[in-house]
């Protein structure tokens, strides 16, 4: 993948196993895009097929020899990107990927943005979304979070969000 000068959004991809995940969501992702994105996918060390099925998208690989968490996946792919916005997806399938142009707008308005889950829960198996609802429970109780999906995957931001914020925006997918 070659990135030309006006390359304004980063799409991070983060994926660990996810060799039949990722290859439909990369379709998905190419399908709506132009050349003002660049597409990175961070395969966080894993033992199935994930690197080979990313590498024949026309995306930039990077790979973690060993799983190293998804906090060392985002930090990755936040040091290769060019873009100036950054948004981060899973490779599970379990986002809407149009919602990646709406949320690209709105970076243009804000320093940061954060999708919640809202709609289309369906689409994530019944186990994640029992652990995601004890999970994001418990985090709002302890820390007196009134965030609805404080384990949300699709958080997104400029560049410079990650030393100061001014303005943030919210959607629901």
């Amino acid at each position: 993948m070659t990135l030309s000068a006006q390359v304004k959004t980063a799409i991070i991809i983060l994926a660990y196993k996810e060799e039949e995940g990722l290859p439909i969501v990369l379709e998905k992702v190419f399908k709506i895009i132009d050349d003002s994105y660049e597409v990175i996918v961070v395969d966080d060390g894993s033992p199935d097929k994930t690197s080979e099925k990313a590498s024949s998208f026309p995306c930039k690989l990077i790979r973690h020899e060993q799983n190293r968490g998804k906090g060392e996946a985002m930090k990755t792919g936040v040091k290769e990107a060019q873009g100036e916005n950054i948004i981060f997806i899973d490779a599970d399938g379990t986002y809407p990927v149009e919602a990646i142009l709406d949320i690209a707008q709105l970076l243009q308005r804000f320093d940061m943005v954060g999708a919640s889950r809202s709609r289309g829960r369906e689409n994530i198996p019944r186990f994640n979304r029992v652990g995601n609802f004890i999970f994001s429970s418990l985090i709002r109780y302890l820390h007196g979070s009134k965030v609805a999906d404080p384990l949300r995957d699709f958080m997104d931001l400029k560049r410079l969000t990650l030393s100061r914020c001014s303005s943030t925006q919210k959607v629901s997918l």
